[in-house]
């Protein structure tokens, strides 16, 4: 008997003409209130005291506490004098191997049950998959990559046009679009990283933007095939993602999406108010959404969440 083997062409829904699709953007802000973190501090910490061996003549030559005021990708950068990928396999290592207890992979599944059409992660671990199978290897999830166009050798590293179909009832897309920790080449770590993702973002928001205006002009369906796609012309909805300043491609994008595709929405959910980012926000038309109850100085962030999926539904 011959098995056909799925090809990526077959799980690329397309988008009915005048519809948009429901996309969420989530960062490591969903694995945060949950006991197994992954901690990278260890691992940050060696690579400071190889570049910056210290100085006898110098007692006081630990860790600048600023390097912690950096984002993860950033602190690589400025620990390893930007040789960032000194420190790589340790860090997807420790990403790859992380736990996902029983509480994080319920709340998870929830995330994946809202119904979205895609989900696009930061996040370089795997708690989306090893909370979908019901027993995680590797090999598993090699098997649900789908790669959803040609692509050139940076674009497959960076993961452009390569998606993880989840086995959930809807085969809900997942989308790492800074990499994941089973291809650490596909990491984004630093601006020279970025830069290069970057760039990708854009010719292919470019390509999106004039096949997309082709098929609307005749009524006609489009199929997305990158997680730019789903970016511009769907309705984003953003949790637990600080949307950090340094997240170039994001901001990029959010700036583009108002300009060329000012029927699609942006909400972004955050739970402390940020009147810097709220500034520039507010310049490119996303809603944002703060939920804080009178003076609570405390945050139950899974009923913060819970609460923000349910709404969504």
């Amino acid at each position: 008997m011959i098995v056909q083997k799925k090809r990526a062409y077959d799980i690329l829904r397309e988008i009915p003409y005048g519809t948009r699709p429901k996309v969420l953007l989530v960062g490591n802000g969903i694995n945060r209130p949950f006991s197994q973190k992954v901690r990278t501090d260890g691992i940050i910490e060696q690579a400071w005291e190889k570049a910056h061996p210290k100085d006898a003549s110098q007692s006081d030559q630990g860790v600048p506490r600023a390097l912690w005021d950096l984002p993860l990708p950033l602190q690589v950068v400025a620990a390893t004098g930007d040789n960032v990928q000194d420190c790589m396999t340790d860090l997807a290592k420790t990403f790859r191997e992380a736990t996902v207890p029983a509480d994080q992979k319920v709340f998870t599944r929830q995330i994946v049950d809202t119904g979205f059409d895609a989900i696009l992660t930061t996040n370089y671990s795997l708690e989306f998959e090893k909370s979908q199978l019901p027993v995680y290897t590797p090999g598993k999830v090699y098997s649900l990559y789908r790669t959803t166009n040609k692509q050139t050798t940076q674009q497959a590293k960076l993961g452009i046009y390569q998606c993880t179909e989840l086995p959930d009832q809807n085969h809900t897309l997942l989308w790492h679009i800074h990499g994941t920790a089973l291809r650490k080449e596909s990491m984004v770590m630093g601006q020279f990283y970025y830069g290069k993702l970057l760039s990708e973002v854009i010719a292919r928001a470019n390509s999106v933007n004039s096949e997309y205006r082709g098929k609307e002009k005749n009524g006609l369906s489009f199929r997305p095939k990158s997680w730019v796609d789903y970016f511009l012309i769907g309705d984003v909805y953003i949790m637990g993602f600080g949307l950090d300043l340094s997240e170039s491609d994001i901001w990029w994008l959010l700036s583009f999406k108002k300009s060329a595709f000012e029927n699609s929405s942006v909400i972004f959910y955050d739970p402390k108010k940020d009147l810097r980012k709220e500034l520039l926000l507010d310049c490119y038309d996303v809603k944002i959404q703060t939920e804080r109850k009178g003076r609570q100085k405390t945050i139950d962030y899974v009923a913060y969440y819970q609460s923000i999926l349910q709404k969504l539904k």
